[in-house]
């Protein structure tokens, strides 16, 4: 009886059609601020007035910048993601450097202290937390320049990659990715060639401190472990994402081929 009384009470004090327009006006906002995200997350360039365009690749700033430089900066990118059998120069790719802390803020929201992002399968856009585009230089959200001496177009090439790996195998199992594989994979080419498999090799045999910065995200490590597969045994990208292989079964061979080689 009591338990009857207390529901016919709430009732009265809140009818079903009262709960049900305010679980509809709640869904609406809800589904309102999600499309407005998609937007804003996949036609940002009203925000960015200053522009360069190099084939199928664009720079977009909130700050001025000589168009000279960012081409050269562009051109850097294109020469790096040509290396990937991912890409294809008839698929465009943007991006947004955000240096007013309010864009920052609305563009790199799932990261604030990252340098830079990508929402696939949300946008094929990248995002940058900022940048001297004359200098060839991001600007991190601490204001610091990056640990690793990092350039401008190596984390443009870095966040189209991972981009393009999900254009590749889905946005799904992007997600689900192996980090030390979706990053490692990212940063092999973004490093464009450039990466020293014999010093790093090295470094990595002896436990150099250098193979663990920055800690949550062992960039050089990563690089290194994916430079011995698809350089050293040869695997695919099809077999690399596809893997159950752990990070610690890798590094495991990865080590033994070192100590061959180096005839310990």
């Amino acid at each position: 009886m009591g338990q009857a009384y207390i529901h016919m009470t709430l009732l009265r004090k809140h009818p079903p059609g009262l709960l049900k327009k305010v679980s509809l006006t709640v869904g609406l906002i809800l589904s309102g601020a999600t499309l407005g995200l998609l937007l804003l997350l996949s036609y940002p360039q009203p925000l960015f007035p200053w522009s360069v365009h190099v084939n199928n690749l664009a720079l977009y700033s909130d700050q001025a910048f000589s168009s000279e430089d960012g081409k050269q900066v562009l051109e850097l990118a294109q020469v790096k993601l040509a290396r990937s059998p991912l890409y294809s120069p008839r698929d465009s790719y943007a991006v947004f450097v955000c240096n007013s802390d309010w864009r920052r803020m609305t563009f790199c929201f799932a990261d604030i202290k990252a340098g830079a992002l990508s929402y696939y399968p949300l946008s094929s856009n990248v995002f940058l937390s900022g940048a001297v585009i004359k200098e060839n230089r991001l600007i991190s959200p601490s204001g610091r320049s990056d640990i690793l001496s990092r350039t401008l177009d190596h984390f443009i090439v870095h966040e189209i990659t991972h981009v393009l790996t999900g254009k590749s195998i889905g946005g799904w199992r992007l997600y689900y990715l192996p980090t030390w594989i979706k990053e490692g994979y990212a940063e092999y080419i973004a490093r464009g060639g450039a990466f020293n498999y014999d010093k790093a090799a090295q470094a990595f045999l002896v436990g150099s401190p250098d193979m663990d910065v920055p800690p949550s995200v062992p960039y050089l490590r990563y690089t290194l472990i994916i430079t011995y597969l698809l350089e050293k045994e040869h695997w695919s990208l099809t077999k690399l994402f596809g893997t159950s292989i752990s990070q610690g079964e890798v590094e495991m061979r990865l080590k033994a081929e070192v100590v061959q080689g180096s005839g310990e």
